[in-house]
């Protein structure tokens, strides 16, 4: 006979249900109090058409599986016209220019202390990623302990076991 075994995996896989759909992830990170861009989950053409006419540019996005640009579709004008596909699960965020992004690396322990890398200086053309300075630039390092203090909070309120990269 084989006695079964069973093994503590972390992270806990149940975080990816949050952290792999992007109205779930913004919808925690509000809760937490933590500031992202304005969003909705689109379910219907009429609630993109009046998404649109608050902001001057946004950004359509697959709830789930894009990166680097895809599944995502800028709206830069009020005309632009976009057939939303109700089949698929969006949503729409209000579209920020950023200069640079910062990211940071963390770790936290079974005993629940948690370690951070120096944060990383991100630069993106079109959505994608071009280049990553690490560590970044003196000038930036003074977001590294509100950047910390994030991580920590997100990590806490997950019970998240592991490293995690949060932008």
């Amino acid at each position: 006979l084989f006695r079964s075994k069973r093994k503590i995996i972390n992270p806990n896989p149940n975080v990816n249900k949050i952290l792999q759909d992007r109205y779930i992830e913004k919808n925690f990170i509000n809760e937490l109090g933590l500031k992202t861009v304005n969003y909705i989950n689109l379910e219907d053409q009429n609630q993109l058409e009046e998404f649109k006419s608050k902001y001057n540019k946004i950004m359509i996005k697959t709830r789930k599986m894009g990166y680097d640009g895809k599944g995502q579709l800028e709206i830069n004008h009020q005309n632009d016209k976009y057939k939303l596909e109700t089949k698929d699960h969006f949503i729409a965020e209000e579209k920020i220019i950023l200069k640079y992004e910062l990211s940071l690396i963390s770790t936290r322990y079974k005993s629940n202390k948690i370690t951070h890398f120096l944060p990383s200086q991100n630069y993106h053309e079109d959505q994608i990623l071009r280049q990553t300075l690490n560590p970044c630039s003196n000038i930036l390092l003074h977001h590294f302990q509100k950047m910390k203090i994030i991580n920590e909070k997100i990590m806490s309120n997950l019970n998240y076991i592991g490293t995690m990269c949060t932008e």
